[in-house]
């Protein structure tokens, strides 16, 4: 039995860049290869069932090595306007561009020190080899991501379960 191509991407915690309009038709039709598609996305980052905080603490770990700040990912998370949030039945977020940006500018030569700084924000404080070895690898998407997404009109956050604590604008 073939499998339905809508359901063969896991959903969880999404970020998709794009044109926002048509990434919200996409979802509200329940075409979810539509993300990953290139032709209708900039760029494409599944990322399961990863909590949005390890996110907030990733952009942490970067203004750590920088010597700046970055702001945490899900304060800087804004709602789509009420005409395209009334169609999706999924948490959508708008994410902020100085966000992404600060990823982007991760250089490659600093990943690894990324990842490192990021494992001990989430409280790992002797990180093993394996340990630093995924989260450098799921660093590295991350900023690969982000340098594609950010000539895109729009960058969502898509989740199926709540990424904030705040309400989604609800309209008529």
């Amino acid at each position: 039995m073939a499998s339905d191509p809508s359901t063969d991407l896991a959903a969880g915690l999404e970020l998709v860049a794009g044109d926002p309009r048509e990434l919200v038709v996409a979802l509200a039709a329940g075409d979810r290869t539509a993300l990953a598609d290139p032709e209708r996305a900039a760029a494409f980052l599944p990322l399961g069932d990863l909590d949005p905080s390890w996110l907030d603490a990733l952009g942490e770990a970067i203004g750590d090595l920088g010597g700046g700040r970055v702001a945490p990912f899900r304060s800087g998370l804004r709602p789509l306007p009420d005409r395209l949030a009334r169609s999706v039945e999924d948490e959508v977020w708008l994410v902020d561009a100085r966000w992404l940006h600060a990823v982007a500018g991760v250089a490659d030569e600093a990943v690894a020190a990324v990842a490192r700084g990021w494992l001990v924000r989430l409280g790992v404080a002797e990180p093993s080899a394996s340990d630093l070895a995924l989260a450098a690898e799921l660093a590295a998407a991350i900023v690969r991501f982000a340098r594609r997404a950010t000539t895109a009109e729009a960058v969502l956050c898509v989740s199926e379960l709540p990424v904030t604590g705040a309400a989604r604008p609800v309209g008529p």
